[in-house]
């Protein structure tokens, strides 16, 4: 019974071998005879979250390619009413399309991603089907991304440690939690981490201690995590930057937020009110294959010991897992004379959104273009 428990526990390894297997088929049967040999050499990928559409980053994608004529900016719409599936279903349907677009483009050399919420998760599952994946034409596949130079990863509110049991801002029972995790589908589920049963380890856990998403994670040349310091009614603070007040007697009043003010570097946006706190860690001496797995077993048996016991301790080694692969923080202090400005819509301001849904108030979500075109500069500075 413990080994099939052992099986059970790390089911999310067979499941992307799989997949890859069937992608290398997509990229063979992609083959474009008639593709373009002359064109962008750089591929930005951007992904929306939950609920979203391809226009929700559209702000961005158009400071990006108004700003560089060797970006190709795609924004896929293939999970347009479809991320209440799970995370593995919408990572595939990307990665297809990636293939697909790519076939078409020799030209590409480069690829970068950027993710808005659950588009992150997305972005981050896509790498490990798409990681050293032969791609023929060709293309060297050794340390690349479909054949690509993985160059920038960036992450917008995005629930990289999940929501389970309180984790979030708002700090909703567990029972109300397996609720809407029922009600809204199986990616809400994995978020809150009850997707998995006493033999199954949830998958967001996974995805952040197991070296077959975190080798390309880690393969970015940059990796950036952005989130707003108020205002998320979605997804906590702490996750979305991977910044934990694990010493509660330093920065008692407020947490992790006086501890940013503290030891982040603080600087305002060009043409706004909007204040910034940044900080770039360096990635941690890289680790053997053994020392990753032997974290991925620790993570488990931490897991199997008891839910209820245990669920900070595992927070705790999937941040320092993810950590050490080394990212520029960005939290966003939102300053503007916008009278809506407190309402806790930061969430879709960060980004800009521009989903039509929100088109009654993007008078206020605008205030995130600022923080979108600061993004670009950087993107486009490191081309």
């Amino acid at each position: 019974r413990d080994q099939r428990a052992m099986e059970g526990r790390s089911w999310w390894r067979e499941l992307v071998e799989e997949e890859r297997k069937r992608l290398e088929e997509v990229a063979k049967a992609s083959y474009a005879s008639e593709a373009q040999e002359s064109g962008p050499s750089h591929l930005f990928v951007l992904v929306h979250g939950l609920t979203g559409t391809s226009k929700d980053l559209g702000f961005l994608a158009r400071t990006l390619r108004s700003s560089c004529d060797k970006l190709l900016v795609h924004q896929p719409d293939v999970n347009e009413r479809r991320t209440t599936d799970g995370i593995h279903n919408g990572a595939v349907r990307i990665a297809e399309e990636i293939l697909q677009l790519i076939a078409y483009k020799p030209s590409l050399k480069k690829i970068s991603f950027v993710g808005h919420s659950l588009g992150g998760l997305y972005v981050r599952y896509c790498l490990a089907l798409l990681w050293e994946l032969q791609v023929g034409q060709g293309r060297e596949h050794a340390g690349r991304i479909c054949g690509l130079l993985p160059v920038h990863l960036v992450a917008t509110a995005s629930p990289h440690l999940g929501d389970p049991h309180g984790f979030s801002n708002g700090r909703s029972p567990k029972f109300v939690k397996e609720w809407m995790g029922k009600t809204m589908g199986k990616s809400v589920e994995e978020i809150f981490w009850i997707d998995s049963d006493s033999e199954r380890f949830p998958l967001v856990p996974a995805m952040a201690l197991d070296p077959i998403f975190l080798a390309p994670l880690g393969s970015f040349q940059v990796r950036y995590a952005l989130a707003g310091i108020w205002g998320d009614a979605l997804v906590s603070f702490e996750g979305a930057l991977l910044e934990l007040n694990t010493d509660a007697s330093k920065h008692p009043k407020d947490g992790i937020r006086t501890k940013i003010l503290y030891t982040y570097v603080v600087r305002c946006l060009e043409n706004s009110q909007h204040v910034v706190y940044e900080k770039e860690s360096e990635p941690a001496e890289a680790s053997g294959s053994s020392m990753l797995e032997e974290n991925l077993k620790k993570g488990l048996e931490e897991w199997q010991s008891g839910r209820a016991a245990r669920w900070s301790s595992l927070i705790l080694r999937m941040a320092e897992s993810l950590n050490a692969c080394g990212w520029r923080k960005i939290a966003v202090d939102f300053r503007s004379k916008n009278p809506l400005k407190w309402l806790p819509l930061n969430h879709a301001r960060l980004c800009a959104n521009e989903r039509a849904v929100y088109k009654p108030i993007f008078w206020v979500l605008k205030d995130g273009q600022a923080v979108m075109q600061d993004l670009a500069a950087k993107l486009i500075d490191k081309n």
